[in-house]
């Protein structure tokens, strides 16, 4: 039987496979949505320096509304936890390590997958148990999407009654 994960797993590959054209796919200028399109690819549908506006813009809800899943691409550096404390940020700490997180959103939770780039072949996964801000910004724009997604049905019901 495959899992939620298993298929975050093999859209992140697929992602992974897109992102290898790039000239540092750990380095990435921007954070990423993706979609997967009507062939079943994996398409990015917008980007921003910041993967926080990314999430909040308002176009972001209009492309994922409708959609089983979405996904985000970010990267950054990542540190051991013992390495790093209030005032050290990941980038600065001794042992630190470029990281890709690509994060699967349905409405069976979050599924991250990380690649580092010192082993991009390995990967490490997490199911539904990130939490902070990026956390709580993906689940308000999947609650956001559903909510739109209720009023454009809404709509189109209304719209077939008056006819």
């Amino acid at each position: 039987m495959i899992t939620e994960m298993d298929e975050a797993i093999l859209k992140e590959e697929q992602i992974n496979q897109v992102l290898q054209d790039y000239r540092n796919p750990f380095n990435l200028n921007s954070a990423s949505l993706w979609t997967q399109n009507s062939t079943g690819n994996m398409v990015s549908r917008t980007t921003s320096p910041d993967i926080y506006e990314l999430l909040k813009d308002k176009s972001t809800v209009e492309i994922v509304k409708n959609l089983p899943f979405f996904m985000i691409v970010t990267t950054g550096w990542a540190a051991p936890v013992e390495e790093t404390d209030d005032f050290t940020p990941p980038s600065e700490a001794p042992n630190r390590r470029r990281v890709r997180l690509t994060i699967q959103v349905s409405a069976k939770g979050q599924h991250s997958i990380m690649r580092f780039s010192d082993s991009p072949n390995e990967i490490l996964t997490d199911e539904n148990q990130a939490q902070g801000m990026l956390e709580y910004e993906l689940t308000r724009l999947w609650k956001k999407a559903q909510k739109a997604t209720k009023k454009s049905s809404t709509k189109k019901t209304n719209t077939k009654k008056r006819k």
